[in-house]
């Protein structure tokens, strides 16, 4: 999180930038589906979006042990993506 007289300088400098060329601030601020995703989508995230989907194979063939490790292994990836380490 930024300090309060941090957030003021870069808000003093996106309306300068704003300003003096919008398109370029227009193009700055426009953000795509796949660029949202994109930054969405941790290592963690993905991992679990393919252990989630091996575990709803290994429930279709009828694998109840794979389905199990599977689809716990989904929940720790997901439930760990959120998290992050601090270092100050």
């Amino acid at each position: 999180m930024l300090r309060r007289h941090e957030r003021r300088l870069f808000d003093a400098i996106e309306q300068r930038l704003s300003s003096e060329d919008p398109e370029f601030s227009r193009r700055m601020t426009r953000s795509h589906l796949l660029t949202r995703v994109l930054a969405w989508l941790t290592l963690a995230r993905a991992l679990g979006a393919v252990a989630a989907f091996l575990a709803l194979i290994a429930l279709l063939l009828g694998e109840g042990a794979a389905f199990l490790i599977a689809g716990v292994l989904a929940a720790v990836l997901f439930a760990c993506s959120g998290r992050r380490v601090r270092s100050e």
